[in-house]
């Protein structure tokens, strides 16, 4: 197991019917474990958000993969968008390309999750948890996900902007059926994107935070 080299490249993981899903890894000296970023509708592999977030977790020495979870025509396709099902089946297809990547097999991995994404991979460790230390939803969709919830075994972490008034009450009915570890932390100030001065910094904080306790 190759643990202790700097690795960074571009990646393209195969899944059903052979679409090709492009994405991201880093992977720092001496890493600890691989947090994947899963992305759907509203967000991407290459978003400034996700990268920023993504460097302050390497900088704990925690690899890091960010993955779009829909093809470049599927993030045209309301019917694509949502189907969240789909989502978590080539989420499961990325964490066994983890497992099998000679950089990062062994390693435990956490899963963050923004908009559908968070749904995607909240069904995924509901019906496969092993080897997956926590997960955090960043402005995700987790109610996407409400009948899987209750299955959850692995700490979850919900973090929610103070301005997003619909996604707050819709992130609350989502952690009430969480039976696991868990907080649902609300950034003041922080519209759904944490755009706001300070606030993204915030959530990458308490992301790095949740899983150096958990992981």
């Amino acid at each position: 197991m190759i643990h202790d080299v700097s690795h960074e490249d571009e990646v393209q993981i195969t899944v059903e019917n052979g679409r090709i899903l492009s994405g991201e890894i880093t992977i720092p000296r001496h890493a600890k474990a691989v947090i994947i970023f899963a992305h759907g509708k509203g967000s991407s592999s290459r978003s400034p958000r996700n990268k920023y977030m993504a460097e302050n977790l390497q900088k704990e020495h925690f690899a890091t993969l960010l993955i779009d979870l829909l093809t470049e025509e599927e993030v045209q396709s309301a019917d694509s968008q949502f189907d969240v099902d789909i989502l978590a089946k080539r989420l499961a297809h990325v964490r066994q390309w983890v497992d099998e990547n000679p950089h990062t097999e062994g390693l435990m991995i956490g899963l963050v999750g923004s908009s559908t994404g968070a749904a995607a991979a909240l069904k995924t460790v509901a019906k496969l948890d092993n080897n997956i230390g926590a997960v955090v939803s960043r402005g995700g969709r987790p109610y996407l996900a409400l009948d899987d919830l209750e299955k959850i075994k692995v700490p979850v972490l919900l973090l929610v902007g103070g301005k997003d008034k619909e996604e707050f009450k819709m992130n609350q009915e989502a952690f009430e059926k969480l039976n696991t570890t868990k907080e649902l932390q609300v950034i003041e100030g922080a519209s759904h994107l944490f755009s706001e001065e300070g606030k993204l910094e915030e959530a990458a904080d308490l992301t790095r935070d949740w899983f150096l306790s958990h992981i």
